[in-house]
């Protein structure tokens, strides 16, 4: 009994098809097969910590070191110190200063007490000057008054003498004709003196009127000079307290400064002390006691208690991953042992755009490559969180779609 055999080229044809098939099935499902599974696991992950390099602002020599390698600082607490003398004596002399400058106040608020004295005497004078003006021009008035009064019995006496001197003429030449007695005669001749006499005491008593007229107006001059005097001593009084008032912003702008400069002085010798400006361990000590320490320099390295691992997975597999998403951690040195995190973010580019020297795919032959992408992976809190060092190597697996 003979078998029919299958011809090469169908043997060929199959294996071509079979060859076609897993192609298909490699290059055109598979990327969404893994980025669907239920995991995604990868060892490309170390433990990371935030390590801060502590340095001060001051110079100088390091007069202590109170930590030594690997111990465990808390937040605050007293790293190292330089030596302060200079530092103290800038304090002094800045403070000094500021008590000097201070102490001029006292005295110048005295004389600002004696200036406004001063002006309010000097206004008081204004205000007496300024009576005795309207008082003078009063008694001008009235001098002038009594000299109109004079001048008016004056000219009464006047037209008096004229008719005496005037009847007595009259008398003489009746008396020469035998016309009149010499009885009137002389009692016309007497009432005629009597008329001099009282033109004559007229006359004085308007030349004294004039006289004290003169010198109520003189009185009055000296007033007016003396109202004058007083607002320009006024006047010099509050320029004197203007130049107060600039001396007393001139010396507290001096205190405002010599403040300023002892705050800064207090400030700069606060930075001899060196403090752990977080909590965590002592990787380095790069300073010892003895050392100048310059600004900036860094005395210890602290690593802060708070670690977390870098995971980097493939682009392939964190299509489903989102911050929250549970997570295992193992690390080497701790086989069997499982910390549980969550992700709390992806990174917003691969690791080869973050490289030193960035790839150019654009140039050359062009061969693909999977990229990584870094996803920060925190551990729980309440998990001995101590025994995982920044360095270690680590494995993360991750269940995308679970998050809260």
């Amino acid at each position: 009994m003979s078998t029919k055999r299958v011809p090469a080229w169908a043997i060929s044809l199959g294996v071509l098809g079979l060859a076609a098939g897993i192609f298909v099935l490699v290059y055109g499902d598979w990327g969404r097969w893994e980025s669907d599974g239920a995991t995604q696991s990868t060892n490309d992950a170390y433990v990371k910590a935030d390590v801060t390099a502590v340095s001060t602002k001051a110079s100088g020599i390091l007069a202590d070191l109170r930590v030594a390698d690997y111990e465990h600082v808390d937040r605050g607490q007293l790293i190292a110190s330089i030596r302060d003398d200079d530092y103290q004596a800038q304090v002094d002399a800045a403070r000094a200063a500021l008590r000097a400058a201070q102490a001029a106040l006292p005295e110048l608020r005295h004389q600002e007490g004696a200036a406004d004295s001063k002006i309010a005497q000097a206004r008081a004078g204004v205000s007496a000057a300024e009576q005795q003006v309207a008082a003078a021009e009063a008694a001008v008035a009235a001098a002038e008054a009594a000299v109109r009064v004079s001048e008016a019995e004056l000219s009464s006496a006047k037209a008096v003498i004229e008719n005496a001197t005037q009847e007595s003429e009259r008398q003489s030449a009746l008396y020469a004709e035998k016309a009149t007695t010499l009885q009137k005669l002389q009692g016309q001749t007497a009432q005629t003196s009597s008329a001099q006499a009282a033109f004559d005491a007229r006359k004085i008593g308007v030349n004294a009127a004039g006289s004290q007229l003169a010198i109520r107006k003189a009185e009055l001059d000296r007033a007016r000079i003396a109202v004058e005097s007083a607002h320009a001593e006024v006047s010099g009084a509050i320029s004197g307290r203007g130049v107060l008032d600039a001396k007393t912003d001139e010396i507290r702008a001096d205190i405002g400064a010599r403040q300023a400069a002892l705050d800064a002085a207090k400030i700069s010798a606060g930075y001899t002390a060196i403090v752990a400006p977080v909590a965590g361990y002592v990787a380095s000590r790069n300073i010892l006691p003895g050392q100048l320490i310059t600004p900036g320099a860094t005395v210890v390295s602290l690593v802060q208690q708070a670690p977390w691992v870098q995971a980097n997975f493939k682009e392939t597999q964190l299509a489903r991953v989102r911050p929250g998403d549970p997570a295992e951690i193992r690390v080497d040195m701790f086989p069997g042992r499982v910390w549980n995190g969550r992700v709390q973010a992806l990174a917003p580019a691969t690791g080869s755009q973050t490289a030193l020297v960035v790839p150019d795919n654009a140039t050359g032959n062009f061969t693909k490559i999977v990229q990584r992408i870094p996803v920060k992976v925190v551990p729980d809190q309440g998990q001995d969180l101590a025994a995982l060092r920044p360095g270690m190597s680590a494995a993360v697996t991750i269940r995308p779609g679970k998050g809260n």
